[in-house]
């Protein structure tokens, strides 16, 4: 029936979309790419190596990641400091009653 957990379905699933969204960056423009908490089913180790794609990626592409987990901040900061790409501006939001603030951001190169 189903051989593939949930996390390797993910996987799979996260990469045809990322290899997708490049072919098509590379005929026409770069598209932003949509993730909805894409993290949750993937084991730690497994979470920071894709976050580490994904703020590479972000670097040709702007990347929106929803998630409702907190964790999700923390895992891309780590895949910052662990793999050298504190260079990689990214910015975090929170909805809270319907309100979007900012919540942290590098974009300027200094944390807030």
């Amino acid at each position: 029936e189903n051989e593939w957990s949930s996390g390797l379905a993910d996987q799979v699933y996260l990469s045809i979309r990322f290899g997708l969204a490049l072919e098509f960056g590379r005929i026409n423009e770069p598209l932003p790419i949509l993730l909805d908490d894409i993290l949750v089913n993937f084991d730690p180790s497994r979470q920071v190596a894709t976050a580490k794609i994904i703020l590479q990626l972000s670097e040709e592409n702007q990347i929106f990641l929803f998630s409702c987990h907190p964790e999700t901040k923390n895992i891309i900061q780590r895949a910052k400091t662990l793999y050298n790409l504190e260079h990689i501006p990214v910015a975090f939001y929170q909805i809270k009653d319907g309100i979007i603030t900012l919540t942290s951001n590098n974009l300027l190169g200094t944390e807030r």
